[in-house]
């Protein structure tokens, strides 16, 4: 039973991520393997651009699942390997309303979704 209230609890963390992809360059098959993640363009190997993916989601779901989550996005149109480029946090804070008044955090992630050739 506490497994199963653990799985839901991370399921539930990957709602909160919304991504997309926008397309650049060619489309492939999906890519069936790990999508690697670079910090800067790799430079002892060719590939091309299949896209720019981008990912949001609330204050829940941590970095690394924003990264699970343009991995999948990417290998959908055939990517092999993804290039971190921007990352943002935001705090906002609501005003009173009647007895309510917050605040929310949202956070974004930007990459460039591309196909290394082999």
């Amino acid at each position: 039973m506490r497994k199963l209230l653990i799985l839901s609890i991370g399921l539930g963390l990957m709602a909160c991520v919304t991504s997309k992809m926008i397309i650049t360059g060619n489309i492939y098959s999906p890519y069936g393997g790990i999508v690697k993640v670079y910090q800067s363009p790799p430079e002892d190997v060719e590939y091309e651009e299949i896209g720019w993916v981008s990912v949001e989601g609330d204050l829940g779901p941590q970095w690394v699942d924003m990264i699970q989550s343009m991995q999948v996005e990417a290998a959908k149109k055939g990517a092999n390997a993804i290039i971190l480029s921007a990352t943002k946090q935001t705090q906002e804070v609501r005003p009173a309303i009647g007895l309510y008044a917050g605040s929310s955090s949202q956070k974004s992630m930007i990459a460039i979704a591309i196909r290394i050739k082999e």
